[in-house]
């Protein structure tokens, strides 16, 4: 067989094989060496390129559908739902390959959602409701600005840390998952 230029081996990547003909393509026409450094890593983040898609799709779609409900008045979806829902997005990411960028992604922005999107219609509604505020242990109020301003302070930090640690024990185990599933 033809050896092949690792741009052009890259190039056969950018046209949508899928992990098992790339894995195929790297032992037969790439040195080991060659393919290891650098596919291993990139698969890893970024992971299928229709199967990313397909995961940024369900990120988007998900928070929107949220946020429609909750303008409209349903609160049920905003507890830990959606967050549940997200948590298996990510579960289904590590198990189509989408990369972990694409898995924790969809954890980090709907938590983020949920820190900042109430407390923001709060905000433009200035409403003191409780439905308005973001997750916290104490219960105290503040006026819809302090609300807003403690979303967007601490939203990304409990979302980073719910990304990393949940997202990524649920982008895990949808790898193991598929893995156990394959033998």
């Amino acid at each position: 067989m033809k050896a092949i230029s690792r741009k052009e081996f890259y190039d056969i990547l950018d046209i949508g094989v899928s992990t098992d003909q790339r894995s195929y393509l790297c032992d037969t026409l790439l040195t080991t060496e060659g393919c290891r450094d650098s596919m291993d890593l990139r698969a890893v983040l970024l992971g299928d390129r229709w199967a990313r898609r397909r995961v940024t799709v369900l990120a988007v779609v998900v928070p929107t559908v949220a946020s429609i409900a909750f303008v409209l008045g349903y609160d049920l979806v905003l507890g830990f739902s959606v967050v549940y829902i997200v948590l298996g997005i990510a579960l289904y990411a590590g198990w189509i390959h989408a990369g972990i960028i694409a898995g924790l992604g969809t954890v980090f922005f709907s938590i983020l959602w949920r820190f900042v999107f109430p407390p923001l219609v709060g905000y433009l509604r200035w409403s003191m409701d409780t439905r308005y505020t973001p997750p916290r242990q104490l219960d105290y109020k503040r006026y819809p600005v302090g609300e807003l301003l403690e979303g967007l302070t601490r939203g990304p930090i409990y979302a980073l840390f719910g990304a990393v640690v949940v997202g990524g024990l649920a982008y895990a185990s949808g790898v193991l998952l598929r893995r156990v599933s394959q033998r």
